[in-house]
């Protein structure tokens, strides 16, 4: 009996102690978008207990509207802890310390608060984020149908839930694309002044493009919430059917190769609503394909460079008077910065090629 309870223990591990400030959960009102201030109040104060303690962790759970198709509802579900787990990084808290899980649809809080939300789960210790979200979230009833499996590295088999952080790399990919979005990776300090230089060149290339694909998620977002559907869904599979009541009071038009719809019944609110949330969307897109191109080849000059450097390193660090000691800590750090420039270049083609597939969706569903 002993040695059965011990088995028992070892395929289900327990949560580790939460700990870390009381910090209730972060609502949305669409997609990515925070309710309200209240919200990024929350977010400031996790992310000040966060960098106080160095040994906190967190696990994020996200949770959707039961609307639209169950993958739909989980890359929604993901996609906003991972929004919350952006706004930490951005905030200074190292990303090996947060672990964020889809959590799929979620029935609205006791108050009446919104689904769309993330729950944030503190723990103490390397690691512990990781056993938190193979745990699951406090609540009793855990919405996600995610298997529980003790090591955090295995790919839950029934593909609705995802976990990543420290131990988890692999990306929950999105509905509109094969190709999963990069991790956001910001650049380590190095110590080095030279250094710290260089790479921060490469965070403002960073920066650049992550406000480029925040204003194409929310444009995407703005539309889906338009005709009803959940965020992370697909727009070719979500036009067709969405559209079909207000198809007739519009018109596609194209404007230098980009769709561009026309409103022919000006009665038709719901038709105008559906016109201004395509067209800004294809505006953002068109925003998109004519900037990012320059953040690639930036990226692509700096990554030539950066590339040298490991090499380089020793003579570096014995120039700026620091002790060989100190080699690995700076080699580390300039390892995950040539890693982060590296994931530009991918990240923009991504980015580009999903916008060549809103426009087929647009076209798709609008024409004839």
């Amino acid at each position: 009996m002993f040695l059965l309870l011990l088995s028992l223990l070892a395929c289900h591990p327990a949560a580790p102690e939460r700990v870390g400030p009381p910090v209730d959960p972060i609502y949305f009102s669409s997609g990515s978008t925070l309710a309200g201030d209240s919200e990024a109040t929350k977010l400031e104060a996790a992310a000040y207990a966060m960098n106080k303690d160095p040994e906190l962790e967190v696990t994020l759970f996200g949770y959707s509207d039961p609307k639209g198709s169950a993958s739909a509802i989980q890359s929604a579900s993901l996609s906003r802890a991972k929004a919350v787990r952006d706004k930490l990084v951005k905030a200074g808290v190292d990303s090996d310390r947060i672990v964020v899980k889809g959590m799929g649809a979620a029935t609205a809080g006791a108050n009446g608060e919104t689904e769309k939300r993330v729950e944030l789960v503190f723990s103490k210790g390397a690691g512990s984020a990781a056993t938190t979200a193979a745990a699951g979230p406090p609540a009793a009833a855990d919405n996600s149908q995610s298997a529980k499996d003790p090591d955090d590295k295995a790919r839950a088999k029934t593909a609705v839930a995802d976990t990543e952080g420290k131990k988890t790399k692999r990306e929950a990919k999105g509905s509109d694309s094969e190709d999963a979005p990069e991790e956001r990776r910001s650049i380590e300090p190095t110590g080095l002044a030279d250094l710290d230089s260089f790479f921060a060149k490469v965070q403002t290339l960073l920066a650049r493009l992550w406000s480029i694909q925040d204003n194409l998620i929310a444009a995407r977002d703005a539309l889906l919430s338009i005709i009803d559907t959940a965020q992370g869904a697909a727009l070719a599979d979500a036009l067709p059917a969405a559209i079909a009541a207000v198809k007739d009071s519009v018109q596609l038009t194209t404007v230098g190769g980009a769709p561009k719809l026309k409103l022919v019944v000006s009665s038709d609110k719901k038709a105008g609503q559906v016109v201004g949330a395509v067209n800004k969307l294809v505006d953002a897109v068109l925003k998109a394909a004519k900037d990012l191109p320059q953040v690639k080849n930036d990226a692509m000059i700096i990554l030539a460079e950066a590339q040298t450097l490991p090499a380089r390193l020793p003579s570096m660090v014995t120039e700026a008077g620091l002790k060989p000691t100190e080699l690995p800590r700076i080699g580390k750090a300039v390892k995950a910065n040539i890693k982060a420039t590296a994931t530009i270049p991918k990240e923009v083609d991504r980015v580009i090629d999903e916008g060549k597939t809103t426009f087929s969706a647009v076209k798709a569903a609008f024409s004839g």
